[in-house]
């Protein structure tokens, strides 16, 4: 059962499976490139967060959830694709423990807990202790605690290319001035409609240290009374024969909702602090496509949080992370910002903003800048775009993946810290 409230924001958890960056055939198993010693460019590629970066097969695919630190134990790992996993909401542990003293923890085997590569900011996990322990090894490198999972051969693989960054290998310096002035726009102003010569767009997604979303006002009845959520227990509650309660029109049923979280970085976050979360590069004509997209996209903000930006909010909230795109073209490298958290959300290239829409944002938020939490007024915009369209905001559905199955109940958005 799913219940949707305007105030709320409902919760899908991400599970084993998730979406891959590459255009394989998820049925074709052989098809895929084998991670090996002698693995070539084309079949590995580079994941980054904060300043240090690594290489993974390209077949992995993306996940967030701090799956590592507290990991579910799963009957047959064959069944779980191997990840990328960056910090998003918590997993509650079902690893029982070690049988017997001096196992290893079954979280910490291929076979119960599967393949993965976790990024975290190593200060929000201060007392983890590096090493080896079963198949994973963890390593604190600059900012970034990382853990490697995986059968021995592919995990020193991994483990070698390990390196610190001052910039990414898709263009992304590893922090930006957006992090610690979320209402900033673009230093130099640079008119998308007047770009020539585009050969690179680079997706930089930041952190925004103690950033939060718009608060939406309480739902309130006829009579402008404070919602009495207490009135009938059986509209919040499944009946006992399962029947599952029904749903506002406007709240699709099978919506790829994302978790709502926190801010990744607590506020006091020094601002020495590495803050890039993720990053994509297009290039050729797909990068030249995703810019004619902002283009033609229609001027002004929006959609924002009905009701939630006003007074203060309207002035200071983003947010808890945002995408800064780097666009190389003949003269040199313009910035637009992507802003997708709560208030004035939508394009800014400094001289005109433009409002959000899902064909033109989906290739900025796909693979590792899938966004873990959004609001509902982005319900079918921010989505997996390799998954099907859930709302009106495509023509045609994008096909790929089905939403994930596991839905609970909604959770609050953030509230001010």
């Amino acid at each position: 059962m799913r219940r949707a409230l305007p105030a709320l924001t409902a919760v899908v958890l991400l599970g084993g499976l998730a979406a891959c960056s590459d255009d394989s055939d998820s049925d074709d198993v052989d098809a895929r490139p084998k991670p090996s010693a002698t693995a070539t460019p084309t079949g590995t590629r580079t994941e980054s967060l904060g300043d240090v970066e690594l290489t993974v097969p390209a077949f992995w695919g993306h996940q967030t959830g701090d799956v590592a630190g507290a990991l579910w134990c799963i009957s047959d790992a064959a069944v779980s694709e191997p990840v990328v996993i960056r910090p998003g909401t918590p997993v509650e542990s079902t690893c029982a423990g070690p049988e017997n003293e001096g196992d290893p923890d079954p979280a910490t085997l291929v076979e119960k807990a599967g393949t993965f590569v976790s990024l975290n900011f190593a200060s929000l996990e201060p007392d983890v202790e590096e090493g080896t322990e079963g198949d994973r090894e963890t390593i604190r490198k600059g900012a970034v605690l990382v853990r490697v999972q995986a059968p021995s051969d592919i995990r020193q693989q991994i483990v070698a290319t390990l390196r610190q960054i001052s910039t990414d290998s898709n263009g992304c310096p590893i922090t930006d001035p957006i992090s610690a002035d979320p209402t900033r726009r673009p230093a130099v102003a640079s008119a998308v409609g007047s770009l020539s010569g585009i050969t690179s767009v680079a997706a930089c997604r930041y952190a925004v240290p103690g950033g939060r979303f718009a608060d939406v006002p309480e739902e309130e009845d006829v009579e402008g009374e404070e919602f009495d959520d207490t009135a009938s227990e059986s509209e919040d509650l499944e009946s006992e024969e399962g029947t599952d309660e029904v749903l506002p029109d406007e709240i699709d049923p099978e919506a790829n909702l994302r978790p709502t979280i926190a801010p990744v970085l607590p506020s006091g976050t020094p601002r020495t602090t590495p803050t890039l979360l993720s990053s994509l590069r297009l290039t050729g004509d797909e990068a030249r496509d995703a810019v004619r997209g902002i283009r033609e996209a229609d001027v002004g903000t929006g959609p924002d949080a009905e009701g939630g930006c006003e007074g203060d909010d309207a002035r200071t909230v983003r947010g808890t992370e945002a995408i800064v795109l780097r666009i190389t073209t003949a003269a040199g490298i313009s910035q637009v910002y992507l802003r997708y958290g709560g208030c004035s959300n939508g394009f800014d290239d400094g001289t005109d903003e433009r409002k959000l829409s899902r064909d033109v944002v989906a290739p900025f938020v796909s693979g590792p800048n899938l966004v873990p939490a959004y609001g509902e007024e982005l319900l079918g915009i921010l989505d997996d775009p390799d998954a099907p369209a859930t709302s009106g905001h495509a023509d045609t559905d994008s096909g790929g993946t089905a939403p994930p199955e596991n839905v609970t109940t909604e959770t609050s958005s953030p509230a001010p810290s």
